[in-house]
């Protein structure tokens, strides 16, 4: 994130991730980023949503309260919100500390007359932007299962450079 904003952008596929921004903005999506736990209990409806679609178990709900309790009043963390008219259409978590911004949470609602929209592309746009402005220096797309080859073709369509993590299992 060091490098000036027009560049970052220039940066992104614009096959993809540049267009769904585009596309998200003229489409009336907005972003609002958000502290309060109402807030992140409509982030827990677009989880329940995103992970019963991928046949995923379902994040407890207490794991959000602990979120906003434990590291909202110290600002580590960011939640923004897509809305489609009054409609919460998908949302994500940032942690911020250290001068590196971490994308570690996101959801979208399932129903195709929102996910055209491309609201993630201008989430992660506008995560990006204010993690910049705020003086991070790095924003990581976080950890992706080898497995899951979509996901990791998503983010590597953001300029992102790949690396291996060691995993010990004990």
């Amino acid at each position: 994130l060091t490098q000036p904003v027009d560049q970052i952008w220039k940066s992104f596929d614009n096959g993809s991730v540049r267009w769904g921004i585009n596309k998200a903005k003229k489409s009336g999506v907005t972003i609002k980023e958000c502290n309060d736990l109402d807030h992140y209990l409509k982030l827990f409806e677009l989880i329940i949503h995103t992970r019963k679609k991928q046949g995923m178990p379902l994040y407890p709900v207490s794991l959000f309260k602990e979120i906003h309790r434990q590291l909202g009043s110290k600002g580590w963390y960011r939640l923004y919100l897509a809305y489609h008219g009054e409609t919460a259409i998908g949302g994500i978590i940032v942690f911020e500390y250290n001068k590196q911004a971490i994308y570690s949470y996101s959801a979208t609602l399932n129903q195709r007359e929102f996910l055209r929209l491309q609201p993630t592309n201008l989430l992660l746009w506008e995560a990006i932007q204010k993690a910049r402005e705020r003086g991070a220096s790095l924003f990581d797309f976080s950890t992706s299962p080898v497995s899951n080859e979509g996901l990791r073709k998503f983010k590597s369509r953001w300029g992102t450079v790949t690396r291996k993590l060691a995993y010990t299992y004990i």
